[in-house]
């Protein structure tokens, strides 16, 4: 149940970031709207979130003592925290700093609630990850490749607009909104499905008493 939660507010998050990716695309001018250049950076980041929380959240539930996990996992913090840093100061902004923090928390946020190491647990880490790894990719080929309309970034819009860099993100830039409407939007659907599912599955003690009374 204690996981079941944890999804249900990672889903919440991710939805709600959906959201604010649609109103940005669609209506940039709104108060709920989030500047592009921030969204921009926002899911270059995402990238590295994915295989940062595969890698910590496969570690966190290995079958070794606490005390090695959570050597284990400082380590490897400290080394993302340095390639985020980096990645932010090339940037010249904190953005990608905070961001990378904020959706890496959303993502183990199921498993530390639970908080129980183990296979099952192990397995749940990596099947999050293989999931997250196929939404991203096939959202940015999908979305590189295929037609996507301006919506709200008309010609006046993209005056106001200024994102570092060079690219099909960078020159059209509703493209990544796009991506980032689907991409958190179909995977926060996909947690909540997960969440219900937790929920009407019996729980290991009711499984051991029924295969008992079998």
């Amino acid at each position: 149940m204690k996981a079941a939660i944890g999804k249900i507010i990672s889903a919440t998050f991710d939805l709600a970031l959906a959201a604010v990716f649609f109103i940005t695309w669609t209506n940039p001018g709104s108060s709920l709207a989030r500047p592009v250049e921030f969204m921009v950076l926002l899911m270059l980041i995402e990238f590295i979130t994915v295989h940062s929380s595969a890698m910590l959240g496969s570690t966190w539930a290995g079958e070794e003592s606490r005390s090695v996990r959570l050597r284990t996992v400082g380590v490897m913090t400290g080394l993302y925290a340095l390639l985020v840093g980096a990645f932010s100061a090339g940037f010249g902004t904190w953005v990608p700093f905070i961001g990378f923090w904020v959706l890496s928390a959303n993502r183990l946020l199921s498993m530390l609630i639970d908080g129980k190491p183990g296979p099952e647990a192990k397995k749940e880490a990596e099947r999050s990850w293989a999931r997250s790894v196929a939404l991203y990719l096939f959202g940015a080929f999908g979305t590189t490749f295929l037609p996507v309309p301006r919506l709200g970034l008309t010609l006046d819009a993209m005056t106001d607009i200024d994102v570092a860099g060079s690219g099909v993100w960078v020159e059209e830039p509703w493209r990544v909104l796009a991506f980032g409407t689907a991409y958190f939007g179909i995977g926060g659907l996909l947690l909540l499905k997960d969440a219900v599912r937790q929920i009407g599955a019996p729980t290991t003690t009711e499984a051991a008493a029924t295969d008992a009374a079998a």
